[in-house]
């Protein structure tokens, strides 16, 4: 049984997971079909993921950024230049140290950034975000986790 509503923006829209780690690549693509989405493509790099992009043309790149051959900086950098207004997600282990990543803050600040693993209510946000009316969420640097008193 899926777990998407008939009214989410980004149901049948087509993703690009981008991965070095075919397990990582293999769960997100999952998780994604789950919620309505088409994998359409999946790549192990920046280099391939440039060639899948070109031969998919998709509505959402959901990019690792720490990869061989090419980055995912370097890759969201070719992207942009040449298809203006690409979508792309960051997913990251990096997401909650954004001061060690040139262009991670703005990317953050922009809520692009997707924090490892990937937590399925953040996804959901991050969809509605992209292909909806919902204003950017940021990636929050080290944030304390408090238990929030229910009791009144």
């Amino acid at each position: 049984m899926n777990s998407y509503h008939s009214t989410d923006t980004w149901h049948g829209k087509k993703v690009l997971v981008v991965d070095d780690s075919p397990l990582i690549r293999s769960l997100v693509s999952e998780q994604l079909r789950s919620l309505g989405l088409n994998v359409c493509a999946e790549a192990p790099d920046g280099l391939a993921a440039l060639q899948a992009y070109e031969e998919t043309i998709p509505d959402l790149v959901i990019l690792d950024v720490i990869m061989p051959h090419m980055h995912g900086i370097e890759c969201y950098k070719k992207l942009l230049k040449k298809h203006v207004g690409c979508k792309v997600l960051f997913h990251t282990c990096l997401a909650n140290d954004l001061n060690n990543v040139p262009h991670f803050k703005d990317l953050a600040e922009e809520g692009l950034i997707m924090p490892k693993p990937l937590n399925s209510d953040t996804l959901k946000e991050r969809l509605n975000q992209i292909f909806g009316e919902l204003p950017p969420t940021p990636v929050k640097e080290d944030a304390p986790h408090h238990e929030e008193d229910v009791t009144g």
